[in-house]
């Protein structure tokens, strides 16, 4: 049947099978030189690993009253398909720290997959965990506390 899983055979590469397909959601950000420009810019919703890419649709949250275009299916190395949505015009929401969600449906799969993405958080596919990864990137960058700082901190005390 199309569910058997493939033999594991780690020392050749994998016979292209489409029975190996692994559907994954991707987010991808708007160009920066689009957002710069103050141009249209879009975000870009990639479906990849598709037995099947015929019936996959796109949801996007929020969608700023903007159709979202869906492009036609591209098939890859391994004989498996991948599709995109791509939603126009979010420059404006995108810039003021937005968060995107693209949620794909599918044939093959009941669950949906869903992609969150904003302007300061990470463009990793998440469920719930888009703060935790958030947190993870941004509080290792702060300076250590040190003499330095102090004043930058308590610009009171200058002139006491």
């Amino acid at each position: 049947g199309p569910s058997t899983p493939c033999p594991p055979t780690p020392s050749t590469p994998p016979t292209p099978s489409p029975s190996c397909c692994h559907p994954r959601l991707s987010l991808h950000r708007p160009a920066l030189e689009d957002l710069l420009l103050g141009s249209e810019a879009n975000l870009t919703c990639t479906l990849t690993g598709l037995r099947d890419a015929s019936g996959a649709t796109f949801t996007w949250s929020p969608s700023s009253g903007k159709s979202a275009v869906q492009g036609p299916p591209e098939r890859d190395l391994c004989g498996c398909y991948s599709v995109s949505s791509v939603l126009p015009g979010c420059a404006e929401p995108w810039n003021h720290g937005e968060t995107f969600t693209c949620t794909a449906a599918y044939p093959e799969s009941k669950t949906p997959l869903t992609a969150t993405l904003s302007k300061s958080g990470g463009s990793r596919p998440c469920s719930g965990l888009c703060s935790v990864s958030w947190f993870a990137k941004h509080i290792p960058s702060l300076p250590p506390p040190s003499q330095s700082w102090a004043p930058v901190l308590m610009p009171s005390t200058e002139g006491n």
